[in-house]
């Protein structure tokens, strides 16, 4: 088993091709690339270009400020929410029909929730999201490759949840290469 602050996901597939061909093919091994090639790669990319788009993809954008929301009572509550296996394999199937990902899926969820709950039309969550070029040529990179971005989503009234989730994914995937 492995934790996921040490691996995230590609660097697992990664991990278990090297050890699949050590074991089939020991004088074939291929060696993994060096951590230190993805930290180049994060000081060596398009910084400047980068700080752009990020202030593009959140301008336009206001979010309540701490002192703005309602004073609260100093009280924390919980609340648990359990999902039975049926509604499950729905959102699963939901999420595959609209070729989404889950984790695009329950991000915007989760982000209507907050939404719901501060009554304003946008809101920001952080979502933690691999980051390695898209072009695969880090794929063999193995550690941790993950950062916590902004995830801002505006709700219309017009607009289906589902619309919403597939526009920001297609929009998301650009902003992250």
């Amino acid at each position: 088993t492995y934790h996921h602050l040490l691996l995230d996901g590609s660097s697992v597939t990664a991990l278990l091709e090297y050890f699949a061909q050590q074991y089939n093919q020991p004088s074939e091994v291929q060696e993994l690339n060096d951590y230190g090639v993805y930290a180049r790669w994060i000081q060596h990319s398009h910084r400047q270009a980068s700080i752009e788009a990020w202030r593009q993809y959140a301008s336009g954008i206001t979010l309540p400020s701490p002192s703005a929301r309602q004073e609260s009572d100093d009280q924390t509550h919980e609340h648990a929410q359990y999902l039975q296996a049926e509604e499950v394999q729905r959102i699963v199937a939901m999420a595959r029909k609209n070729h989404l990902t889950l984790n695009s899926t329950f991000q915007i969820v989760w982000a209507y929730t907050l939404m719901q709950s501060n009554g304003g039309a946008a809101v920001c969550v952080g979502s933690p999201t691999m980051i390695k070029p898209l072009d695969g040529t880090l794929d063999a990179v193995v550690g941790l490759c993950i950062t916590t971005l902004p995830y801002i989503t505006s709700f219309n009234n017009g607009t289906s949840l589902i619309d919403i989730a597939v526009q920001h994914q297609r929009h998301w995937g650009g902003l992250i290469e």
